[in-house]
């Protein structure tokens, strides 16, 4: 009886052994996959950032574009030296074409003949 005790107790020890060192792997194992998801909510939060970042950059090109195209227009105009464009609006044209370009003109440069 008492060997077979002993055995039991034996066994029991080993039992226990067995029980600790899968604990302390299953530990390990939990620490290592809360180090993985803190680094994946790091990466998540950075990308996050980035995102936003782009986000604002998006949102400003319309106005950058609008911006390129007036300078480009700009230069444009410049670039044919003392022509001047006039954009005439849809009434004034025909007979009343050079009454408006008339006044237009004598409007803009505040001559005491207007």
């Amino acid at each position: 009886m008492e060997t077979l005790i002993g055995s039991l107790r034996a066994d029991i020890q080993e039992i226990r052994r067995d029980f600790a060192v899968a604990i302390k792997e299953l530990k390990m194992d939990i620490l290592d996959i809360g180090q993985r998801v803190s680094d994946l909510e790091d990466a998540g939060d950075v990308r996050g950032n980035e995102l936003e970042l782009l986000r604002k950059e998006v949102i400003s090109l319309p106005d950058q574009i609008i911006d390129l195209q007036s300078h480009s227009e700009d230069l444009e105009n410049r670039s044919r030296r003392r022509n001047i464009c006039i954009r005439v609006p849809s009434g004034a044209e025909g007979p009343d074409l050079w009454g408006y370009v008339t006044d237009l003109f004598l409007s803009s440069l505040n001559s005491p003949w207007s």
